[in-house]
């Protein structure tokens, strides 16, 4: 099925966003959750239906909006550092491309493209 009108990328309709915000409302801790994506096509009637709900994605698709990779990582290292109970991660290598340690850069650079 043809969709009936385009949206504008990033623009959901009411009724697509309603319908995000209810499937989400159903994954256990989803504010802990660095990515997100909810699916839909529209039915025979014209309401958004869902038809996949992702919440792991191994591209990230980064290499087309580099300007979301300081802020990806700055989460990363935020959820790591909540997880290791220290917060002694270098918050300034965020900035520099790396995590603080050999490597780490290249990791970096890879999600960049």
């Amino acid at each position: 099925m043809i969709p009936s009108r385009p949206l504008p990328p990033g623009r959901p309709a009411a009724a697509e966003r309603a319908l995000a915000e209810q499937v989400l409302s159903t994954v256990p801790d989803v504010d802990k959750l660095l990515y997100a994506r909810v699916d839909m096509a529209e039915d025979a009637a014209g309401q958004p239906i869902l038809t996949e709900l992702e919440l792991v994605e191994p591209g990230l698709y980064l290499r087309f909006h580099h300007a979301s990779i300081p802020a990806f990582v700055q989460a990363i290292v935020e959820v790591a550092e909540a997880a290791r109970g220290s917060g002694h991660l270098v918050g300034d290598a965020v900035e520099a491309g790396t995590l603080g340690r050999p490597g780490d850069q290249v990791a970096v650079q890879a999600l960049a493209g």
